[in-house]
């Protein structure tokens, strides 16, 4: 054992290796160092002492983070540096396939991040579920992480597994939406790309009624009011996000309100694309022939039902298996409305038919 011991630490001092980067590995010294970061009141002091006995820097802790990764949870700049210091990898990442980088995106405060770029951080590795740390940053709406990850260099038209990118994940965050979604666009973000579900970013705003975003976006659109089959699907979004304003807006841009997104696409090229056909029918979009009318019923929006039968929906136009807003509506409020409002139009062409 005497040999084996006196062999390894030749082996660490030769070639320059400083004998400290060779310490034994110390499974107890290891589950120290992650108390050390866990507890209520971490301290320098323990974190020092943990690594200075032969902890592991780079020791994945049960709940699958590494001590670097422990230490930016708990947005300590100082033990950030101090397991750099020790040897962390700077872009290894945990179990859940975040690296530090990723979730320093997601703090407040951007000095983890800063200490951590300044290392080495790569800005474009792809983590749990694809994603970039600028589009952690652009989720959780850390503004001053998005600016200073592009100085860094990122992509600012990544794609994650899903092919969004980090516009779009901007789009539907809760917090600083529209300022995060403003820099993006300024600094060449693309705002006419289109996901895995056929969707573009201003359809993730108005799904998540970010009403602001959604019509700064849709601003963004060269011709919208000619391009009635993109209209009609963000128009499937705004519904789907319960977002009048943007129902509005769209109609105020010639949507057609009687014409299904089917008979739309057929003078289009959409349904050329190879699978764009199986995913607007995932999403619903190409379903039975339905109208924006038939979507508002069916997400039970009176507002919105209201407002489309006021601007020249026919309340009494079905879709391709009979069935017409009423029958595909739940709340009774909503399908009296539109009964009453079936009763007026039906009126109005028997006025039609009696005149000469």
């Amino acid at each position: 054992m005497k040999m084996l011991r006196h062999a390894l630490i030749t082996l660490c001092l030769s070639g320059g290796f400083l004998l400290t980067a060779c310490a034994f590995h110390n499974p107890l010294k290891d589950r120290q160092l992650a108390n050390a970061l866990t507890q209520k009141k971490p301290s320098a002091k323990a974190i020092e002492e943990a690594l200075q006995s032969g902890a592991d820097p780079n020791y994945m802790v049960s709940n699958g983070a590494t001590p670097l990764i422990l230490a930016i949870l708990i947005d300590k700049p100082e033990y950030v540096r101090l397991l750099l210091k020790h040897g962390a990898d700077v872009n290894l990442a945990g179990r859940r396939g975040h690296t530090p980088l990723h979730v320093a995106a997601t703090l407040e405060h951007a000095d983890c991040l800063d200490i951590l770029l300044k290392a080495g951080a790569k800005p474009d590795t792809h983590g749990a579920f694809g994603r970039t740390p600028l589009m952690e940053a652009a989720r959780t709406g850390r503004l001053q992480n998005v600016e200073k990850l592009l100085q860094a260099g990122a992509d600012i038209n990544g794609l994650d597994e899903m092919k969004r990118t980090p516009l779009m994940h901007a789009a539907e965050a809760h917090k600083n939406s529209l300022e995060t979604v403003k820099l993006l666009v300024a600094r060449g973000a693309d705002s006419t790309l289109f996901d895995e579900d056929a969707k573009n970013a201003m359809m993730h705003a108005a799904e998540q009624k970010n009403t602001e975003v959604a019509l700064y976006l849709m601003e963004l659109v060269p011709d919208l009011n000619q391009r009635p089959a993109l209209g009609l699907m963000m128009m499937k979004s705004a519904i789907k996000g319960g977002d009048a304003k943007v129902v509005e807006k769209l109609i105020d841009q010639r949507v057609p309100l009687n014409r299904d997104l089917s008979l739309v696409l057929k003078t289009t090229r959409v349904l050329q694309v190879h699978g764009a056909y199986r995913v607007l029918v995932r999403n619903g979009l190409l379903a039975n022939g339905r109208t924006p009318l038939l979507w508002a019923a069916m997400e039970n929006n009176l507002e919105i039902v209201k407002l489309l039968i006021d601007r020249g929906a026919d309340p009494l136009q079905p879709d391709e298996t009979g069935n017409r807003a009423d029958d595909l509506a739940t709340s009774r409020e909503v399908i009296q409305y539109i009964r009453n409002q079936q009763t007026i139009q039906l009126r109005k062409y028997e006025e039609m038919e009696k005149k000469p």
